[in-house]
């Protein structure tokens, strides 16, 4: 999700990054022999691999005579993905959530100030949708990039993406494609909803040494990635004294996230004054990643629910961050230079 990509960020500083650069080529280095699309190659092979060994050691079925073979197996399959729905419990913020907030083509350009200098950009796009197993799926798409000022320092340029299902609204596959000073990783997760399985794989090269990790582990139907954790938020009612809680999963590792709306206020904002919803978003890690993290939102309360203002405390100091663009349709915001 946004939150954690928003104070890596800014910890290393970033410029203001244009439409233009958002959508311009990565750096096309490879990060080693295995490239992103390599990755996610291998990953599909291991799958195939996997579902025909079990189909060796599968012992023959007696075939129900009702059945007609050449209907039966999308009837089967489709039965096999209800039943896994129900059997799991729908949680109450999935039951709530209400994807009309979630529109293709909406444009967000934010600038990111770290102790009261500019510090950053990100710009983040809601893609045209597209066909992933079988299914419709969101494309989430956002790039940042390095301050010229600061590349001497760190030099930073990376890209995350997330596909999300329609239909139950929980993420297909997730991508992080980092090209930065002295390190560059690729790093992809797939979840298999039907299996309750995630796949997580992670290519580094740091000071020219190759590192890689592997991870499978168990998840549940419903859970978020980190980058489509903004839009679910954003699909909640929202409404004053809301507590909404859902589990997010990084790393093959699944966490809790911690929503409250803490009312409304007047906003005050460099593209005007805003009646806004006010946000409180607590992070909950377990095990390795125990530690808690706070960040303050500001959305709209329009029928847009424009990404008006962050804010959140680091280690060192405090960041904030601001809306500077903002597209959707007809309709365009742009901060005065």
């Amino acid at each position: 999700m946004l939150i954690y990509f928003y104070s890596f960020m800014v910890l290393v500083g970033c410029t203001h990054l244009s439409e233009r650069q958002m959508n311009a080529p990565v750096n096309e280095r490879p990060v080693s022999d295995t490239s992103n699309q390599a990755l996610e190659d291998v990953l599909q092979e291991q799958y195939l691999v996997s579902e025909l060994k079990k189909q060796q050691d599968r012992p023959p079925e007696k075939m129900n005579t009702e059945q007609k073979v050449d209907s039966s197996t999308k009837k089967i399959a489709l039965e096999k993905k209800k039943e896994i729905v129900k059997a799991e419990e729908v949680p109450l913020a999935w039951q709530l959530f209400d994807q009309s907030w979630i529109r293709e083509g909406e444009y967000f350009l934010l600038n990111v100030n770290y102790m009261g200098l500019p510090a950053a950009s990100f710009a983040m796009e809601v893609k045209p949708s597209v066909m992933m197993n079988g299914k419709e799926v969101f494309h989430f798409h956002a790039r940042a990039k390095s301050a010229k000022y600061y590349k001497w320092i760190y030099h930073l340029d990376d890209i995350v993406e997330s596909f999300v299902d329609k239909e139950f609204f929980v993420p297909f596959k997730y991508k992080l494609i980092q090209r930065e000073k002295k390190k560059d990783s690729d790093r992809i997760e797939i979840y298999d909803r039907e299996k309750k399985m995630t796949y997580y794989r992670y290519v580094q090269v740091k000071n020219k040494v190759e590192s890689k990790d592997k991870q499978d582990a168990e998840i549940p139907f419903y859970s978020q990635d980190l980058f489509s954790s903004y839009f679910f938020m954003k699909g909640l009612p929202l409404h004053d004294g809301d507590h909404y809680q859902f589990p997010v999963t990084s790393k093959a590792k699944t966490w809790i996230l911690s929503l409250k709306v803490e009312g409304r206020e007047t906003l005050k904002h460099s593209l005007g004054e805003f009646q806004a919803i006010r946000l409180k978003v607590e992070t909950h890690y377990e095990g390795n990643l125990a530690k808690k993290g706070t960040f303050l939102y500001w959305l709209s309360d329009d029928a847009k629910r424009m990404f008006l203002q962050f804010t959140a405390e680091v280690k060192i100091g405090s960041i904030k961050g601001s809306l500077a663009q903002y597209r959707l349709g007809d309709f365009q915001l742009t901060e005065k230079k």
